[in-house]
């Protein structure tokens, strides 16, 4: 798989660690149309997404050289999951349906390419790092906690403003 989407993988593990509560990640597919193993290993994620298990699929498939089907078993079974209900998830229409609507979307977007990160509308992709994303981040974070108001009083249901006496 990717080199460049393995190392944006591991970038993201750590700005969720850094960031933990708050930040949200979101994942959506973008296999390239003329790589084969790249739409095969995002039917594989799916599949085991399907048994409850997508991130550690996702991340079993950095390991792979190369995607095969009977390598594929192999991680399934590893992963505790029901093979024969994977395979068969395999060849399901709806997996490569959700597949192909998270391209389409991803084209509507504008991206072009894998890595891809969209953070508050702002694409990135390239050079992913810790030190080019983390400030725009931690921007983000502010921006978002200094909010025109702080809190919706629970009893009243009225809106507290920032500069509001409590």
């Amino acid at each position: 798989m990717c080199p460049r989407c393995r190392n944006t993988r591991q970038l993201l593990l750590t700005l969720l660690k850094i960031f933990s509560g708050q930040i949200q990640y979101t994942y959506r597919h973008f296999p390239n149309p003329s790589n084969s193993e790249s739409w095969l290993a995002a039917v594989a994620a799916e599949a085991a997404g399907m048994q409850g298990q997508f991130d550690p699929m996702y991340q079993a498939l950095f390991t792979q050289r190369s995607l095969q089907t009977g390598g594929l078993s192999e991680l399934a079974f590893r992963l505790g999951l029901d093979v024969k209900r994977f395979l068969a998830d395999l060849q399901d229409e709806q997996v490569y349906h959700s597949i192909e609507a998270d391209r389409r979307a991803g084209y509507q977007l504008g991206i072009q390419t894998t890595p891809t990160l969209v953070i508050e509308g702002q694409r990135f992709y390239g050079s992913l790092t810790l030190a080019r994303l983390s400030p725009f981040i931690r921007h983000h974070i502010r921006r978002k906690s200094s909010s025109i108001f702080n809190i919706i009083d629970p009893k009243t249901g009225l809106v507290r403003w920032a500069d509001d006496a409590l």
